[in-house]
């Protein structure tokens, strides 16, 4: 299945990456100013180390997120293959399932 809607995912994508990035080094750089005002250069240097770790979470959580994306994107695409499909066929009278097949958006309809 091919993705038809790449640049809005990218897009998407993109405004997450910057977002928590921006939220990431905002967050990040006080916390080093308050550590290096505190303790000095050399400890707050060496407890530094934990903030690409944080950033490699931030990221999983990122890479966990587009993967998600994705997998919503397809499937929309196959529900809208599925559609097309059944809005496109004929409607059989006496067959089972006659009132499902003629509604044109069957698929998206919420049941009760």
């Amino acid at each position: 299945l091919g993705v038809n809607n790449y640049c809005s995912l990218r897009r998407r994508l993109l405004k997450l990456i910057t977002g928590f990035t921006l939220i990431w080094m905002i967050s990040a750089s006080f916390d080093f100013a308050a550590w290096v005002r505190e303790y000095g250069t050399v400890s707050s240097a060496l407890y530094g180390v934990t903030y690409i770790y944080l950033y490699i979470k931030v990221l999983t959580t990122l890479d966990l997120t587009s993967h998600i994306m994705n997998i919503e994107i397809r499937l929309k695409t196959i529900g809208d293959f599925i559609q097309e499909y059944y809005s496109t066929a004929n409607c059989y009278p006496g067959k089972i399932g006659d009132s499902i097949l003629c509604s044109k958006n069957w698929l998206y309809t919420k049941t009760n």
